[in-house]
């Protein structure tokens, strides 16, 4: 029952896609750590129970982008909450992905490409923003080739640049706000 949760969206503007930037300013592509916001939803729900629900989003446009961490936690719990995911945050900020993150990303990233492109509903949706976003069909082999070259230094600065606390929303739903909440982070 919402009345009973507070539900915590935190959210980090990010870069557009091809379109709206110079060959020579194009960031690398960039997902979260596979199914959870920063940290892992192990980091969140299974270690330190703090969330019954716990997930990530990248949404690349055109001109814009946005980086969304969601969570569904007690409200008595938001405070530790904000501290974990900002502290996650801030670690991968500093260069906190290492290379065997970045293998198991890639890993992941594979697969999901793959078995997804097992869906009608995936090819369809994956063809319409490859030719709004690219103006060009990109196929399967050529994306997961430039997955897998993605250097580990390039990923550490684009989480330099997106995971600026500067530069993140924050967002909460519940009976009751506290405004301490929404502090460190623009509303």
């Amino acid at each position: 029952m919402i009345a009973r949760r507070a539900t915590r969206c935190q959210r980090f503007p990010g870069p557009g896609g091809a379109a709206s930037r110079p060959q020579s300013a194009k960031a690398p592509p960039c997902s979260p750590r596979p199914g959870a916001a920063p940290g892992g939803a192990g980091g969140v729900r299974e270690k330190r129970g703090l969330a019954y629900a716990v997930s990530s989003d990248l949404n690349i446009l055109a001109d814009t982008g946005l980086l969304e961490i969601h969570a569904a936690v007690d409200p008595g719990r938001v405070d530790e909450l904000l501290s974990v995911v900002r502290g996650e945050c801030a670690a991968l900020a500093a260069g906190g992905v290492t290379r065997d993150e970045l293998r198991h990303v890639r890993e992941h990233l594979r697969g999901l490409l793959l078995l997804g492109a097992e869906s009608t509903e995936n090819r369809m949706v994956r063809l319409a923003k490859n030719h709004m976003l690219f103006g060009r069909h990109i196929p399967l082999s050529e994306t997961a080739a430039k997955v897998a070259a993605i250097p580990l230094d390039a990923v550490n600065e684009a989480a330099r640049s997106l995971l600026n606390p500067a530069r993140a929303v924050v967002g909460v739903l519940g009976q009751h706000i506290e405004p301490s909440w929404l502090e460190g982070a623009p509303s």
